[in-house]
C-alpha cells in the first residue's frame, strides 16, 4: 500500500561516519556523471519495463523491475 505522507524535511545535518559533507569533494566533477546517450536509453528501457509490469509505486520497484543490463558495468563503477 503506498503512503500519502509528505516527504520529512530535514532541518540538520546528518550526523553519521556514512554521511557525506561538502567538504568530501573538491568540487562537481568528484559527484557529477556525464551521461552518454546509451544511458538514457537504459533508463528508458527500464522505465518501459516498470511500465508494462504496472508498477506505480517506489514500494512495488525491486531490483529485478528495473533491469540496466546494457549499463550494468557503467553502473557497478560509478
Amino acid at each position: 500500500m503506498a503512503s500519502s505522507a509528505a516527504p520529512i524535511a530535514r532541518d540538520r545535518p546528518f550526523e553519521h561516519p556514512a554521511a557525506w559533507k561538502a567538504t568530501d569533494f573538491a568540487g562537481k566533477d568528484d559527484v557529477a556523471i556525464e551521461l552518454a546517450p546509451r544511458h538514457m536509453d537504459a533508463f528508458d528501457a527500464a522505465l518501459a519495463h516498470l511500465d508494462a509490469r504496472g508498477c506505480v509505486s517506489l514500494e512495488d520497484i525491486g531490483r529485478n523491475d528495473f533491469p540496466l543490463a546494457a549499463i550494468a558495468d557503467d553502473v557497478r563503477d560509478w
